[in-house]
């Protein structure tokens, strides 16, 4: 390594390592016995075209003695021709479809599984390299993978009635935001009442920047009208006058607290 230990962090932040890079194809013989699981079987063949993107925060990925972050979590992700229905927008906490960088690449995607495609790596391997510079996540895709991974620890548990009653159509509903993507929208819900009757508040969050855009405004209006018809055709829920379109800026804190990420994937039996 030829570094002290207290000064790695220097080194790699002086390379250009951070959360959202990737890892050129010169490290992969080097980090290749890492690239597996206990128990696993051989470590994957990387493809050219596939991408090991950095997933550490970039604090830790530049933590300034080694002892302190000793390891960089990486997630290796594969080119698809388009993304498939039950993977993107966060609807599957196993499995996303998502866009590296939705201003340069509008129509390039790429797949990842939450914990078949994620390894930890030696921080100190990353000390004689840098990081590519023709592939990187722009910040909202980071973001979008972050939040992504929160879900699978953090997303409520809806009442089991509820669910059950949303199940048989939850193709629908997802069918229904077609037209909109994570990268410039949220769906948010609060929920209340009883397995008689459920109340449902529903936000459509839109993205601030766009949001004068009339075409863009009228997909948003057109998608949350068919999303909350769907929703209406269940007796046993009725939504709330407070739903409606919003543009980012204008949801508050106060709604923030009182709503949640709406997750399709507490629509899916568990494995």
């Amino acid at each position: 390594m030829g570094i002290p230990s207290d000064a790695v962090g220097a080194a790699l932040d002086a390379r250009g390592w951070r959360c959202g890079v990737t890892i050129p194809s010169e490290m992969y013989a080097a980090i290749g016995p890492y690239l597996r699981h206990a128990g696993g079987a051989q470590p994957p063949t990387i493809e050219p075209e596939d991408w090991l993107v950095v997933l550490s925060q970039t604090c830790d990925v530049v933590a300034g003695k080694l002892d302190q972050e000793p390891l960089i979590e990486v997630l290796w992700c594969r080119p698809i021709s388009k993304r498939r229905r039950g993977y993107v927008n966060r609807r599957s906490t196993r499995q996303l479809d998502f866009r590296p960088d939705v201003e340069k690449s509008p129509s390039f995607y790429l797949t990842a599984h939450a914990t078949r495609d994620r390894y930890v790596v030696p921080r100190e391997l990353f000390l004689d390299h840098a990081p590519r510079t023709d592939r990187s996540l722009s910040t909202r895709a980071v973001q979008g993978l972050q939040s992504w991974y929160a879900l699978r620890y953090t997303r409520p548990a809806w009442p089991d009635e509820f669910v059950n009653l949303l199940r048989p159509l939850k193709e629908e509903l997802e069918a229904a935001l077609e037209g909109l993507s994570d990268d410039e929208s949220e769906l948010r819900v609060a929920i209340s009442g009883n397995p008689d009757l459920y109340r449902l508040a529903v936000f459509l969050i839109i993205d601030e920047a766009r949001a004068t855009e009339p075409g863009y405004r009228q997909v948003a209006l057109q998608t949350f009208g068919d999303f909350i018809s769907i929703l209406r055709r269940c007796g046993r829920i009725e939504i709330d006058d407070l739903s409606k379109v919003v543009v980012g800026n204008e949801f508050s804190w106060q709604a923030m607290q009182i709503t949640e990420v709406w997750n399709f994937a507490a629509l899916t039996p568990i494995d």
